[in-house]
């Protein structure tokens, strides 16, 4: 029987440590509902969200903000093509990584609507998003920003203290397939 690499052996790690945060009532998976298809086999991606973003989205589900979030959420997961950023400038993605790449904070956006809304996370694993930070308001200012990705590295360290994010240094490392690199 062939070993297991060491990627796989981590994957398997931080999907049991995920599982173990769902149990404890701390992360909450969204649920994949692509009604167009019944191949449950087909490309997909998962997302976890914190129980305070869970809880927001369940009592505002009603504002259009939250609504396209949802549908924003459901396209990640589905597995349809996403407008990505690994760079400083990303004006037109919806999923962004932040600077300093080495800090593996990632903005999920939900622009053009009011309230405005910008979710902060980091990815688990490849196609494995873990949204931790939610701010219904613009994060005005580099103190701003900062603060806000200094949050998200700290709740990821209360959740997963033993593991690190995906530390990436192409789009490949954090998605399979089926993104427009911007």
């Amino acid at each position: 029987m062939p070993r297991p690499d060491a990627s796989y052996l981590t994957y398997m790690s931080i999907i049991d440590q995920i599982k173990e945060r769902i149990a404890e009532g701390h992360l909450v998976e969204i649920d994949w509902r692509d009604l167009r298809s019944t191949d449950q086999n087909r490309y997909r991606r998962w997302i976890y969200v914190s129980s305070a973003i869970h809880r927001e989205m369940n009592q505002r589900s009603a504002q259009q903000a939250f609504r396209v979030l949802s549908a924003q959420f459901q396209s990640f997961l589905t597995g349809a093509n996403i407008p990505v950023a690994l760079e400083a400038n990303h004006k037109h993605a919806e999923w962004a990584r932040l600077q300093k790449p080495g800090d593996e904070v990632w903005e999920s956006r939900i622009r053009y609507t009011s309230p405005e809304l910008r979710i902060l996370g980091r990815f688990a694993a490849r196609d494995v998003f873990v949204a931790l930070n939610l701010y219904d308001y613009q994060l005005r200012g580099k103190k701003a920003w900062d603060r806000a990705k200094l949050l998200c590295q700290s709740d990821w360290s209360l959740l997963f203290p033993t593991m690190s994010p995906v530390q990436g240094r192409t789009i490949h490392d954090y998605l399979r397939a089926k993104f427009t690199l911007i």
